[in-house]
């Protein structure tokens, strides 16, 4: 079940990974998760190709790296064969180690561009894109994309072997439709049906929360990793306890005290990123994931939308997470 990972010729020492987060999954998360050890790589956030291809958007937000970082995924957002080609060739100068070509963002900004989700219901296109994406033949390209579920816009199987053909090393694969919220249950069946129908690893994404999760994932897929999203936010360290515990290996979760110390590592990388202003309005949406066992929860996220410093965010974490 936990196992070495091999995506084109790079073999990973773990096969649970962190998935591309929007608003999340920049460098000081990324460095959390990967002082805890245990994940094959982590993704960057989506990266519009065509500002990456145009010299429009390269800041640090989203290609910043921690040095802890020993495996980075990059993943690219486009509809056009030339501008993945320029983007790809740009990441991998700067030490991208994987390119994941986005398939299965369901926001209606980005799927009023042709991106995202939008593109499975076009093989023809997505084939001409994985073909300009590869520009070496190290740099695995993987493709992260969703399930129909019966809606009759594309087919998932038929989809993957077309990525397979086109020369994609791994494709991940999340178990809900794109217009699917999170209240209705990943379906096994159309992932199980995807791993049957490829050579290529296939990696499971969804409804991945602890081991048990994990565990259920794989017997019900067979499925080569799996990527884990949502739940390792203000828990960086779920990827060691989920490795630990399927090894039958005891685990001890961080103290409180322990956890307040790693919001505010993660809050002050962010301010090193993008300044103390930024950083604190990005602690608001934080706080909650990290504040999950506190007992006067409701009462400090309602302190956090009322500071302005890192002074302040420090006193109160040093009170509530004592």
């Amino acid at each position: 079940m936990l196992t070495p990972l091999m995506i084109g010729k790079k073999t990973f020492d773990s096969n649970l990974i962190q998935a591309p987060l929007a608003g999340v999954s920049c460098a000081p998360f990324r460095e959390l998760v990967c002082q805890f050890g245990s994940v094959a790589y982590c993704c960057t956030e989506m990266l519009s190709a065509l500002h990456i291809a145009n010299d429009s958007d390269r800041s640090p937000r989203y290609q910043s790296r921690a040095p802890i970082e020993k495996n980075l995924c990059w993943q690219l957002s486009s509809n056009k064969p030339d501008v993945l080609a320029r983007a790809s060739e740009y990441a991998i100068k700067n030490k991208a180690d994987i390119l994941d070509l986005n398939c299965g963002c369901p926001q209606p900004k980005i799927r009023k561009k042709g991106c995202g989700s939008q593109l499975l219901a076009d093989e023809k296109k997505l084939s001409q894109l994985i073909k300009a994406m590869k520009r070496d033949d190290i740099t695995p390209i993987t493709v992260k994309m969703r399930i129909d579920a019966g809606h009759g816009e594309f087919c998932e199987v038929s989809v993957a072997k077309m990525l397979e053909e086109a020369g994609a090393n791994a494709i991940i694969i999340h178990g809900r439709h794109w217009t699917h919220d999170y209240d209705i249950a990943c379906q096994f069946e159309a992932i199980a049906n995807v791993v049957a129908s490829v050579k290529i690893p296939v990696i499971g994404n969804g409804d991945i929360n602890n081991a048990k999760d994990l565990n259920i994932f794989f017997e019900n897929t067979q499925c080569a990793g799996f990527m884990i999203g949502r739940a390792s936010v203000g828990q960086p360290w779920l990827f060691q306890q989920i490795a630990c515990e399927l090894a039958g290996k005891s685990f001890q979760a961080p103290t409180l005290s322990e956890v307040g110390k790693l919001f505010l590592q993660h809050v002050s990388g962010l301010i090193a990123l993008d300044g103390e202003r930024n950083a604190i309005f990005q602690s608001r949406k934080l706080g909650k994931y990290y504040a999950r066992n506190i007992k006067n929860k409701n009462e400090f996220l309602s302190q956090l939308y009322e500071i302005d410093s890192f002074r302040f965010l420090e006193k109160m974490v040093q009170d509530c997470f004592a």
